[in-house]
């Protein structure tokens, strides 16, 4: 394919993903909702949104490029990795390795930002939704999403993958963030069977528990596989599916909701929860 058809067309796919299944998903959880929510819709949406809306213009400005934009770039300069020659592999291995490599990448920098006490207090800003559904996909500081794109901008220089394998791949995982998040549930023998190797909700909810022993846990964000392999999976919540809480202790009510207050938080050094990020992630891989 040609990398500038790729390259004039990638944003209008991008936005066209996040429409289209930010929408489905809503419509979904609106009429078969998994849990009841706590808060407002609109306000939460809301605050989303500008958090979204901030990050999405201002981490490709201080990056000065995209994950795609950078492939382009690399395939033009010859460029063929450090690892290993994807783009002389055929089609279908080409994408399959790059959305291995991807997501694995991913879950890697998701474990990561919960280690780390620095890291773990930018991405609190995404737990702290008091609420979880299809609204927290677009949850994140600033800064969280000037890294994780970072790290992908790194994924790229390192393995050299075809344009429009990366392409895919940042469709895909736009599609299952907002699945993953929304406030749905799957059919029990649908659920059994894809959560032996993807994220679904139910997976993906028991990260977002508000109990120390759940949310270092299921860091993957597509794939399962990785939390199977590396001894991070968690089926269910400790309080059961039910009656599991959702966001930080510590962070709650009208605060959660405010935008200057979310911006600010990771460097505020009072009012924080007193555990640990990498205590947290111990005592969890001691549970499992």
């Amino acid at each position: 394919m040609d990398n500038s058809i790729v390259l004039q067309a990638a944003a209008t796919w991008q936005w066209g993903v996040i429409v289209v299944c930010f929408l489905a998903v809503a419509l979904w959880e609106t009429r078969q909702p998994r849990r009841t929510p706590s808060w407002p819709a609109g306000r939460r949406w809301g605050l989303h949104a500008i958090l979204f809306a901030i990050a999405l213009i201002g981490v490709p400005l201080l990056l000065r490029g995209t994950p795609v934009a950078a492939a382009a770039a690399l395939e033009g300069a010859g460029s063929r990795g450090l690892v290993a020659p994807i783009r002389a592999l055929p089609a279908a291995a080409a994408l399959i390795v790059t959305f291995l490599l991807f997501d694995l990448t991913q879950y890697a920098v998701h474990r990561i930002l919960h280690i780390v006490p620095a890291l773990w207090r930018i991405h609190e800003i995404h737990h702290s939704d008091p609420d979880f559904d299809v609204a927290t996909a677009a949850r994140f500081h600033p800064l969280e999403v000037l890294a994780t794109t970072a790290s992908q901008l790194a994924a790229v220089a390192l393995f050299a993958p075809p344009v429009w394998a990366v392409l895919v791949c940042q469709l895909v995982a736009m599609s299952v963030n907002f699945v993953s998040h929304g406030n749905v549930a799957l059919p029990r023998r649908v659920e059994r069977v894809l959560r032996g190797a993807l994220i679904t909700p139910d997976l993906h909810r028991v990260h977002h528990s508000a109990d120390p022993r759940d949310y270092s846990r299921n860091f993957g964000q597509s794939l399962a596989i990785w939390d199977r392999a590396f001894g991070t999976i968690l089926e269910n919540p400790a309080a059961g599916v039910d009656h599991m809480k959702t966001g930080v202790p510590g962070v709650g009510g009208e605060e959660s909701l405010r935008l200057g207050y979310l911006l600010m938080r990771p460097f505020l050094t009072t009012g924080r929860a007193g555990e640990q990020p990498a205590e947290r992630t111990q005592s969890a891989g001691q549970q499992g």
